[in-house]
């Protein structure tokens, strides 16, 4: 919950009836799309006169709805505001022209993830116009050992940086492929930086394959970092080679000409 991400730093700045709304809604967006209030209590730790009235305040407000069975569930009015910060993102508007072309030559998902707070967010997706295909969610989180988005951006990260990323990581095992340590991660991540893209081999979905290359801003930081992903049938290891060379190449240029409006 977000409240439990809160940093050290910035505790003095927390409003708790803020964090309550904020861990309702994430509530719903980790638990189930029809919550009732006795869950809503049990999920977020919050007393029934607080989770009903914040309930109803959403409610009023137009972000919940309410069903015959008093169930609770999101309404469309959060993926307004959403849609809102994803079209205004500047990083996304700048890389959306090379993931399209990426997506004419490749023809696979092609993946935009942001570093934001310590984490990859999904920015932009661009789905595979093949049949068989594995497409994320724009807003989801990918996580940082598991997902070449992931390995991109951490290889490339400060060392107090990545200090901090990792300090609360917990290598959860997605599949037997996973990296499962702090000291195999930090290998990996060497290896990355002698590629110039990262791999992640069924590392988070068994049958997956997906390749990425780093994203840096104007000032050599890394920003994101653009992915391709596909079945294993299609990726396979000669092409993963390929694959990242292009990726390579294509964030290569495309981190040139960042400019200020990514910061």
């Amino acid at each position: 919950m977000t409240v439990d991400r809160l940093k050290a730093g910035q505790a003095s700045y927390h409003v708790p009836m803020v964090g309550r709304v904020l861990s309702v809604f994430e509530a719903f967006q980790t638990r189930g799309s029809r919550l009732f209030l006795t869950e809503v209590m049990e999920l977020c730790r919050i007393p029934k006169a607080s989770a009903f009235r914040i309930l109803e305040t959403l409610r009023s407000a137009g972000y919940l709805a309410k069903d015959a069975h008093g169930r609770y569930r999101l309404t469309y009015k959060l993926l307004e505001i959403a849609a809102v910060a994803q079209e205004r993102d500047p990083l996304r508007r700048q890389a959306l022209p090379v993931m399209e072309q990426l997506h004419r030559e490749l023809r696979e998902t092609i993946n935009l993830g942001v570093f934001e707070d310590g984490q990859i967010i999904y920015a932009e997706v661009l789905e595979s116009p093949q049949q068989l295909r594995l497409v994320p969610r724009i807003g989801g989180q990918a996580s940082i050992h598991a997902t070449a988005l992931g390995k991109a951006v951490a290889a490339w990260l400060p060392p107090e940086a990545l200090d901090d990323v990792l300090q609360n990581a917990r290598f959860q095992k997605f599949t037997p492929k996973t990296i499962g340590s702090e000291p195999a991660f930090r290998r990996e991540l060497l290896r990355i930086r002698e590629l110039g893209y990262a791999v992640d081999d069924q590392e988070e979905t068994s049958g997956c394959i997906c390749i990425a290359a780093p994203l840096f801003d104007m000032r050599s930081r890394v920003a994101g970092a653009i992915s391709a992903s596909g079945p294993e049938s299609r990726v396979t290891k000669s092409r993963i080679a390929q694959i990242g060379r292009r990726l390579r190449e294509a964030c290569q240029s495309l981190s040139s000409h960042l400019g200020p409006a990514v910061q």
